[in-house]
């Protein structure tokens, strides 16, 4: 079996998208002369992070294993939407300084002090193909 998980398939996918990213990272290259970097992870807000975190014309692969230790110790004003306010309030109210530091909070806690309709989206997104 190649698989053991899911995770590993899913850690495998990521493998193959990394192949292909580097593959048009030369093409843009060679046929503009800019390079260009990006993040390859399970989900786009890990991606985008990541590309913004290792620049220039690098390419970061986040497998599932790897993601609790880079949010660990990512400051709260990098992770996207906390940069403003929100990530103020977090970082005063509750002393936090990183996303680690404030996983150590209870969603209960977190909604006691900021309310239950802060941040969490109901939307549903479908996935698509290219």
């Amino acid at each position: 079996m190649l698989c053991q998980s899911e995770a590993d398939y899913q850690d495998k996918l990521l493998a193959c998208g990394a192949i292909i990213v580097a593959q048009l990272r030369v093409k843009v290259l060679e046929e503009t002369q800019f390079t260009c970097s990006a993040g390859i992870a399970h989900n786009k807000m890990l991606a985008k992070l990541v590309s913004g975190m290792y620049k220039p014309a690098q390419q970061t692969v986040v497998p599932s294993s790897s993601v609790q230790d880079l949010l660990a110790s990512l400051p709260v004003k990098k992770m996207k939407q906390l940069g403003g306010k929100l990530g103020s309030s977090l970082q005063d109210d509750l002393g936090v300084e990183t996303i680690g530091d404030l996983l150590s909070f209870t969603e209960e806690k977190l909604q006691e002090q900021y309310g239950v309709n802060t941040g969490f989206d109901h939307i549903i997104y479908l996935p698509t193909t290219i």
